[in-house]
């Protein structure tokens, strides 16, 4: 997705089960982004560039909690965003929360980009299991960079 100098969509491209839907907004572009399957598992695999050209503003978020459920074979399931900020633009990251269900795997990476006067607000709130199902050792490795 691109995003243009007046907080306009330029181009947008999407496939699979990942969408985007853009509600109303006074200023700027806020970004809905839709998984339609529901969560992620071992071997799913999502990819976004996110281009936020001079002088626009965008706000991301998701419609609900992110969920990664058990990976049934072991592998990892893959989500990468590229987010770049170029010139006096600003991006807010602002996604609810992943949770991590028992013997899920991810692999996530969020790679942003800010040029010269450009801003970034980053969340990533993230939640190990449910300690009411039991839940209580979850995770192998967080890598934060």
């Amino acid at each position: 997705m691109t995003t243009g100098g007046q907080s306009k969509i330029k181009n947008l491209f999407q496939q699979g089960s990942s969408r985007a839907l853009f509600p109303r907004r006074v200023n700027g572009i806020e970004c809905i982004m839709i998984n339609t399957s529901g969560g992620l598992t071992g071997g799913d695999k999502f990819s976004n560039t996110i281009i936020c050209e001079d002088h626009s503003h965008l706000t991301i978020s998701t419609q609900g909690c992110e969920r990664i459920y058990k990976s049934g074979d072991g592998t990892t399931a893959v989500v990468e965003n590229k987010v770049i900020v170029k010139n006096a633009s600003r991006v807010n990251w602002l996604p609810q929360e992943t949770i991590i269900f028992d013997q899920g795997r991810i692999k996530r990476q969020l790679k942003v980009e800010l040029s010269s006067e450009a801003e970034a607000l980053i969340v990533e709130p993230v939640i190990f299991g449910r300690l009411a199902m039991g839940e209580t050792n979850i995770w192998d490795i967080l890598k934060i960079r």
